[in-house]
């Protein structure tokens, strides 16, 4: 016999958890409180997506209260479009302050953008002058988009960012329901909500549905803002 010592099955199994002893273990939060920060942080879409599409009914209503006044008027050619170039901006200004700054500190700001000049567009007046309340709305429309812009790189990257909570493998599916589909939904409520207020306004004040409408997308992301 050689004086090679076998190994056999006697030998003590290596545990898994072997160095780990005397770690705690770790605390898994339950899904209502794991849920929350992903909610928060992605619902925001929903608010985008009312804001963005309810512009489209606005367009009309003023085609109709105004006429060729507004028809002919260089408002109503960018009027729809010139939130576009503010999420531009707006991707661009808090995609960097939210990597270099806060992402929380910026989907705040971005949502306080949101507010201010969605209710400043509702309220749109210059001195009972037509056409320069369509330019102040056009303006208005502008910062709009900014703050909707901020809540693509800020919003988006928080609510993957919280979904790391949840329980693995369902991360994703979460994740689409808070951004895409909320969005998605916002569109949908976007075109809803100006139906719903022309009818119980009779189709007749038309100032009345142009501003409602606009002014209800000031609660989406007021509601959001509490509870960010």
């Amino acid at each position: 016999m050689s004086g090679v010592k076998e190994t056999g099955g006697d030998a003590p199994a290596r545990s898994d958890t072997e160095g780990s002893a005397g770690l705690p273990p770790i605390d898994e939060k339950p899904f209502s409180e794991a849920i929350w920060p992903v909610l928060a942080c992605g619902a925001g879409l929903f608010s985008d997506g009312y804001i963005n599409n309810v512009i489209g009914s606005v367009n009309t209503v003023l085609s109709y209260q105004y006429g060729e006044l507004y028809d002919n008027s260089q408002a109503a050619k960018v009027v729809s479009a010139i939130a576009f170039a503010g999420t531009v901006v707006g991707q661009l200004v808090f995609g960097y302050t939210a990597d270099r700054w806060s992402r929380t500190n910026s989907l705040l700001i971005s949502t306080i953008i949101l507010i201010v000049f969605t209710a400043l567009a509702a309220g749109s007046y210059y001195h009972g002058d037509p056409i320069g309340m369509f330019n102040i709305l056009v303006a208005w429309r502008f910062f709009v988009g900014i703050g909707i812009g901020g809540e693509y790189p800020a919003g988006s990257v928080s609510c993957a960012e919280s979904t790391g909570e949840l329980k693995g493998g369902t991360r994703n599916r979460w994740f689409i329901l808070f951004t895409n589909t909320t969005i998605d939904w916002g569109f949908v409520i976007g075109a809803f909500v100006p139906y719903v207020v022309a009818a119980a306004a009779k189709n007749k004040y038309f100032g009345t549905i142009w501003r409602t409408s606009l002014g209800i997308g000031v609660v989406f992301p007021l509601v959001l803002f509490v509870l960010r």
